[in-house]
Order: C-alpha cells, then sequence, then structure tokens
C-alpha cells in the first residue's frame, strides 16, 4: 500500500502568501483553497511576459475551494527579488521547480499558463519526471513558432502602447473582473518590478523548438486545454486611436497593422497546435469576450476548463 504522504506548511494553510528563499532568489508565492489531499494535483499558475502572479486572483476565486492553486511572482517581477540568471525561460522553469521544493509542493500538477507563461510552463514540463504533470491549460499562450512566425515587433510596442493607457483605451479596464484591490496590487507589482524578460523571448523559443515536444508528447495521453482569446476588439481600438492622435511613429503603427494582420491569419493554428502535446483529444476553446487578457476578462471560462481537467484526472 502506498505510504500516506506528510504535507508541510505550504500544502495545508489556506490562503497564505509569502516570501520563500531559495539558492536563485527571493520569491512571493501565495495559495489558496483547502488543504491537499493524497494523490489531489494542485494548479501552478504562470503569467505572461513581465506580469506577476496577482493577474490569476479572478480565476482562482472562481474556483471551487476544494481546488488547492499556488501563483507566484518570477524573479524581479512584482514582489520577488531579482535572479542572477539571465531571463531565459530555460532558467525561469528551473526556478520555479526549486521554488516547489523548497516549500515541499510536491506534484501531480496541473499548469495554467497565459501568454509567454507558454514556454516557460512547457521547459517547465521538460524539467519534471514523466506523469509529474496531470494536464495543462493554455490561455492564448506562446509556443516556439509564435514570436517568428508573427514577427513581433517589440519596438513598436513599446513605442504605441507605452504611450498610452491600454487599460482604458481597448476597453480592457471596463471588463475587468479583478477586484479594487487586485487591481492596484497589479498596478503596485508593475512599479516594483526591476527587469525586462523581453530580450530572450526569440532565443528561448528557439530552444523550446529544439525540444520537438509536438512529436515526442511529453504529456502522454494527459488532458490539454488551449483557449484562444479574440485579439480584435482590444487592438482595434487601440489602433484606431494611435492612428487618430499620431501615437508613435507612422512606421511603428503600420508594423503593428501587420502584426495584427498575421495575428489573425495564424493564431488559430498557433493556439490548436498546443494540443499536440497530449495524444489524447485535447478542448479548443474560444474565449469570444476576451483580448488577450483572458484571465482578466473571463476567469470563468478559464476556471472552468481547471475544473473539468480536475475532475477527468481525479477519476
Amino acid at each position: 500500500m502506498k505510504p500516506k504522504q506528510n504535507f508541510g506548511e505550504w500544502e495545508t494553510s489556506p490562503c497564505k502568501e509569502g516570501r520563500v528563499k531559495t539558492p536563485s532568489s527571493s520569491f512571493w508565492l501565495s495559495t489558496r483553497g483547502d488543504a491537499r489531499k493524497d494523490g489531489q494535483p494542485v494548479i501552478i499558475f504562470e503569467a505572461g511576459a513581465g506580469t506577476t502572479g496577482t493577474c490569476w486572483s479572478a480565476v482562482e476565486r472562481h474556483l471551487p475551494q476544494s481546488i488547492r492553486t499556488y501563483h507566484y511572482d518570477r524573479a524581479g517581477l512584482g514582489r520577488s527579488e531579482p535572479s542572477a540568471a539571465p531571463r531565459s525561460a530555460t532558467n525561469m522553469a528551473a526556478e520555479l521547480v526549486e521554488l516547489l521544493r523548497t516549500v515541499d509542493v510536491r506534484p501531480p500538477y496541473i499548469v495554467v499558463a497565459h501568454s509567454y507563461g507558454g514556454i516557460i510552463s512547457r521547459e517547465f514540463l521538460a524539467l519534471l519526471p514523466t506523469d509529474s504533470i496531470w494536464g495543462m491549460v493554455f490561455v492564448d499562450a506562446n509556443s516556439e513558432y509564435t514570436h517568428p512566425l508573427l514577427r513581433t515587433p517589440v519596438e513598436a510596442f513599446d513605442d504605441v502602447f507605452g504611450k498610452l493607457d491600454y487599460m482604458e483605451i481597448s476597453g480592457l479596464g471596463n471588463n475587468c473582473k479583478l477586484t479594487m484591490e487586485e487591481t492596484e496590487q497589479l498596478s503596485q507589482d508593475e512599479k516594483l518590478s526591476t527587469i525586462n524578460e523581453d530580450p530572450l523571448v526569440l532565443s528561448s523559443a528557439k530552444t523550446l523548438e529544439f525540444k520537438n515536444q509536438y512529436k515526442t508528447k511529453p504529456l502522454g495521453s494527459r488532458p490539454v486545454t488551449a483557449i484562444k482569446a479574440n485579439d480584435d476588439t482590444e487592438m482595434e481600438n487601440v489602433m484606431k486611436f494611435a492612428d487618430t492622435h499620431k501615437i508613435g511613429t507612422a512606421q511603428h503603427r503600420e508594423e503593428l497593422h501587420g502584426f495584427m494582420e498575421r495575428y489573425n491569419n495564424h493564431s488559430v493554428a498557433l493556439q490548436s497546435d498546443q494540443l499536440l502535446l497530449s495524444s489524447s483529444t485535447g478542448r479548443f476553446v474560444l474565449a469570444n469576450k476576451s483580448g488577450h487578457n483572458v484571465q482578466l476578462t473571463e476567469p470563468q471560462l478559464i476556471a472552468d476548463e481547471i475544473i473539468k481537467i480536475v475532475d477527468q484526472v481525479s477519476c
């Protein structure tokens, strides 16, 4: 008979949060939900580039108390201290492994990842023993082909989007389901952040591509869901405002229009291809009411997909 697992403080304390010191850095970690039971998977959230774990707060509130969740701030973001290691996806995934081992939060995990967190979460998958991850939910997530195929104009985004209030202009602020306190914390997290994760995005994508995960299927037959956002409305609102008010250079605005066209042509394939990580039939879900930040505008949709996977693997 399998021996009963002894859970530590981070597995049994409801709504616990605080700093955790590891050899790499000091990380801000937060957990919600009832004490874990033997054999029960826990949810690990991975945020997009430059974003902290606070962005998952609304999703966590839509999950039943019986599901144990963890979110954290990556090194150099929000309330976590910087790390000496370069900000590649591989290094950040290794730091997550180290963090979970430090607090003795053991597999099985269900991983939920947004945007660039998709690449980090798949490096996390590559680092763990087989069967450690029992399911994955990708929320408008990047793959190894996203940035090379879409040729993301980072400078153009910085030039145009950095000069306006995206939340207000895009309409995201009106649709955001975070509480006032959570919104303020997310804003404070951004002010506290000390690093830029963008420079190693392309090289991290290439590193992931070499792992050939779509063919090796590291999830085995375990479940996977890909949620695709509807970016048209938010991006169109921003670009109409930018064109009208001449925000950024004309060249950068033109580059962003080209990016939007490429996104519309390739986004369905980029998201649905992530289902190839598993040999089982995955779920492809459209978030028609959301732009890229589905976790802020349709948290219930993400929570529903998490619950489906928890129920499936619990059987």
